[in-house]
Formats: C-alpha cells, structure tokens, sequence
C-alpha cells in the first residue's frame, strides 16, 4: 500500500517499479508533482490509475488514486478535470529509493 511521505507517494518495489538492484525490501517514492498524465517515453515508467477524488487548490488541483491498489497523489494545474481510469507517468529519474529501514539510496 502506497503511503505518504512528507507528500511523497510511497510505493512497494515490485511490478513497474523493480529494479534488478534494489537491495532487499525496498520502496520507491514519487512526489505528486513528479506523476504526469498520458504515456511518457520509452525510460519512464507507465502506469494506470483511477481517480477517486479531485481537490482544487488554487492554481493546482490535487487527484488522489488508486494505482494498482495503492493510493497515490498528483498535483496538475488547476484546470485539469481528470475522471475514470486514466495514464500516467513517472520519470525513472524522479524516484526514490529507499531500503526496508528507511535509508535513501540511489
């Protein structure tokens, strides 16, 4: 299950997330501002997700998910009105990774 950290989506390093060199149990984190919506390039990581809510605040609006079975968060710009199952993306180079004691590493 995907938690927050200090904003950040956190996630379970398995399926689109694994990497041949996590270390362990491992989770992957990405800030709501980092997931962006439609398919992204061949090194991003794609992903489905379903919208549960929207929260407008102020010039951005905040889309809470359900990413797999995992909740997640993204921040899009105010006038962004996303509904249903929609794509997104996250750039590998906006993870973080973190061992099963909470210690970044990359």
């Amino acid at each position: 299950m995907a938690t927050f950290l200090d904003g950040m989506n956190i996630f379970a390093t398995e399926g689109p997330f694994e990497t041949s060199s996590t270390p362990g149990a491992a989770t992957v984190g990405c800030r709501p501002d980092h997931l962006r919506i439609g398919t992204g390039e061949a090194a991003d990581i794609d992903l489905r997700g379903q919208v549960l809510m929207t929260e407008l605040r102020g010039r951005d609006r905040l889309i809470h998910l359900d990413i797999g079975g995992r909740r997640a968060r993204m921040r899009v710009p105010a006038d962004t009105r996303p509904s249903g199952e929609i794509a997104l993306h996250v750039r590998r180079s906006d993870l973080h990774y973190f061992t099963a004691d909470g210690v970044r590493w990359s």
